[in-house]
């Protein structure tokens, strides 16, 4: 059975204030069940006091064994934790906009934890920057026949432009 190791007084007392005083009523049920479970409640009895799932006790016990109060940010710190990993795996995204193996590298070094491309490219919308897919040239895919005719008929177009352009000018 996995429960919570006894908890000194300044903490059973800070728990008991989150409980009446918390923010959010998410933050309050997670410092009852860390009440409960050093109390002796087994896991299943505080999932069916809460009426949630059993990992939701069980991962709430396990944080509280590893991260003590950290382990229990309201929902508002965590937002804030999110957007700063987020602001920090964007900056190689503005440094290095086309090189995609690069941008992914530099998340993982800067805050160790890696980034996939389809989560940097939704990062690159949220922070309105454009995420282009460059092809590096299609020069050996064109036919040479065809791109100087196409050539031909733009530099016949130009002059026929500048020629209605300049008659269209002299008539008014």
């Amino acid at each position: 059975m996995k429960y919570v190791s006894p908890l000194t007084e300044d903490e059973t007392v800070r728990l008991n204030d989150i409980v009446k005083n918390g923010p959010c009523s998410r933050g309050r049920h997670r410092a009852h069940y860390i009440l409960l479970s050093s109390d002796g409640y087994t896991i299943n009895e505080t999932a069916d006091i809460f009426k949630v799932e059993r990992r939701a006790v069980s991962s709430r016990i396990d944080a509280w064994t590893e991260f003590s109060f950290d382990g229990q940010p309201s929902e508002r710190q965590a937002g804030k934790t999110y957007r700063r990993r987020e602001k920090k795996a964007v900056e190689p995204l503005r440094e290095n906009p086309r090189s995609v193996k690069t941008v992914i590298a530099e998340p993982a070094v800067i805050t160790g934890e890696t980034v996939s491309a389809d989560t940097l490219k939704r990062l690159t919308v949220s922070v309105d920057l454009i995420w282009w897919r460059v092809r590096k040239s299609v020069k050996a895919k064109r036919d040479e026949d065809e791109f100087a005719k196409a050539e031909n008929e733009i530099e016949e177009l130009k002059k026929r432009l500048i020629c209605d352009w300049n008659c269209h000018n002299f008539r008014h």
